[in-house]
């Protein structure tokens, strides 16, 4: 049985791998299970609470069918993103900054 802290332990290792990726983070769920030790199930489960919690936003190509995986996951708005990664000590591409700024922007409908 795993214990909380184990728990808490993947939960921070898997948000700095996606910090660290540098890029928006272009997602393989199996792979990333895979890399993180855990059932694809158990990774599906922590992406949806992620997505719950409003630390990321999947962002799901376009299509005619209903798709369950996200081409890729951004951080929910560029606070989260410095927040995180501050406290792993790792830098922030200013692209990604960009393109989770615009998807906010877009998202949200803003009106400039």
């Amino acid at each position: 049985m795993r214990t909380l802290f184990f728990e808490h332990s993947l939960f921070k290792k898997l948000i700095a791998k996606l910090i660290a990726s540098r890029v928006p983070y272009k997602v393989n769920i199996s792979k990333l299970s895979a890399e993180m030790g855990m059932s694809h199930p158990t990774m599906m489960s922590y992406m949806n609470m992620m997505q719950d919690t409003n630390i990321f936003r999947p962002i799901k190509k376009y299509s005619e069918k209903i798709s369950v995986k996200p081409e890729k996951l951004l951080f929910h708005n560029t606070n989260i993103l410095h927040a995180f990664a501050e406290d792993f000590g790792i830098e922030v591409n200013i692209g990604t900054l960009r393109e989770i700024f615009f998807a906010v922007w877009v998202i949200s409908g803003i009106k400039t």
